[in-house]
């Protein structure tokens, strides 16, 4: 089976998914370099919004292999991508970022050939769990459903930064941002308006 998949979908186009190792399975990886900056991937109308009840009523093959794929967001909703967005692998130094401006973006330049990574501690997971391979922050060894809450003050200034750059690179998935979300970041990048933080993210906020 060729390790290389070419979907092109609504993650940014220069990247696909690859075969990264028999422990992790396939990620996705920068086909180009893609600078700090970028929008990665954006939530658009064809990704599934579930509600809770309606994911546990799932009959068992589709649960199973739907939770595995799904993250929540601040309503509690469970958020299935239909694009490869849901094969980015999960990294305590992480490359990438969701935001709560409705995308994922890129927290320094990735260079090509490079595998894209979010730390799942954005993804209000159901269960901790401890990466197995990912050692890299000893500061932390367990994925945690609170994390939003936990590590908003460390994550928040990358995101600024990573914001700042957001309106002077170019943006293939810009389209998909909702009109009030471009003039939003507009004016965040005059500082006008202030950041709004991760822990936004978290469920109940």
């Amino acid at each position: 089976m060729c390790p290389c998949y070419l979907f092109r979908t609504m993650m940014h186009p220069d990247t696909r998914i690859h075969f990264i190792s028999e422990t992790i399975g396939v990620g996705v990886i920068a086909r180009r370099p893609i600078q700090q900056g970028t929008l990665i991937w954006v939530r658009d109308s064809l990704d599934r919004i579930l509600e809770p009840a309606a994911v546990a009523n799932l009959p068992s093959p589709l649960l199973d292999y739907s939770l595995t794929y799904m993250y929540r967001n601040c309503q509690g909703q469970y958020v299935l991508l239909w694009d490869h967005g849901k094969y980015v692998n999960h990294s305590f130094t992480p490359n990438c970022m969701p935001t709560p401006y409705g995308f994922d973006i890129a927290l320094r330049d990735i260079a090509q050939g490079e595998e894209l990574s979010e730390d799942y501690g954005l993804l209000n997971i159901i269960e901790e769990f401890r990466p197995e391979v990912d050692g890299s922050d000893r500061n932390r060894e367990v994925v945690r459903g609170d994390d939003l809450s936990r590590h908003a003050a460390i994550w928040d200034p990358l995101l600024e930064s990573a914001l700042r750059k957001s309106v002077s690179v170019p943006q293939p998935l810009w389209k998909l941002v909702p009109q009030a979300i471009q003039e939003e970041l507009q004016e965040f990048a005059r500082g006008l308006l202030p950041l709004r933080s991760v822990a936004q993210m978290q469920i109940g906020q």
